[in-house]
């Protein structure tokens, strides 16, 4: 157990240590409250429905990021081009709502690989819904 949990704290600081996260580390500090954990969310369109929570939202100003935390028992996995584009569907599908209110949605997704008491950004790229490619 006490390995277990060495590897827990080793993942989240990992997690916390992330350098593209920064600023969201900073919001959270600041009490910032355009940040908002386990948002629900209901879409329904011709294609899809999903009904669940979104992680973490950050609203500011003019943009929105939309992150969330994949673990697994591995990076490897997770970075998968399979997995990569179901990561991106959902992210895409959480983003649905939100397109007509921010001019730029951000998604972002965490690895955090528990076993092995790691973490890296998977996927960060800007989110356009379901009908245009969220790649620049």
């Amino acid at each position: 157990l006490g390995h277990e949990r060495e590897a827990v704290g080793t993942a989240l600081r990992s997690v916390r240590a992330l350098p593209e996260l920064a600023p969201l580390w900073s919001a959270l500090e600041s009490g910032d409250p355009g940040v908002t954990r386990e948002f629900g969310l209901y879409i329904h369109s011709e294609r899809y429905r999903l009904s669940g929570y979104a992680d973490l939202l950050w609203f500011r100003d003019d943009e929105l990021w939309i992150v969330d935390w994949k673990t697994g028992g591995s990076l490897t996995s997770l970075k998968r081009e399979e997995r990569q584009n179901k990561i991106r569907l959902q992210l895409q599908l959480y983003s649905e709502p939100f397109l007509s209110l921010f001019s730029r949605i951000r998604g972002v997704a965490v690895g955090i690989e528990v076993t092995q008491g790691r973490a890296e950004l998977i996927l960060d790229e800007p989110l356009r819904g379901l009908n245009e490619n969220p790649a620049e």
